[in-house]
């Protein structure tokens, strides 16, 4: 998502010195902007590195369950 975020970030450069603040598109692409960065945002939250991650599975018990062997008595 950053790249599409700093495409954007660009864009938003470009038509601000060409058109300048007050300019329909270039409002409206400043509230798309900011739209996005806040999603960025909310999801580098819940983001966990994975380092971090393999330490948390690394550090849980294993639980091995196996089903008891049925051996039967009969003898030929």
């Amino acid at each position: 998502m950053s790249r599409n975020l700093n495409n954007i970030r660009r864009l938003f450069a470009k038509l601000q010195l060409r058109y300048g603040d007050d300019d329909e598109l270039v409002m409206q692409l400043k509230k798309e902007l900011d739209a996005r960065e806040a999603l960025d945002q909310e999801r580098k939250q819940w983001s966990v590195p994975y380092r971090d991650f393999i330490k948390v599975i690394a550090s849980r018990p294993v639980e091995t369950k196996v089903a008891p062997k049925v051996v039967s008595a009969s003898v030929n």
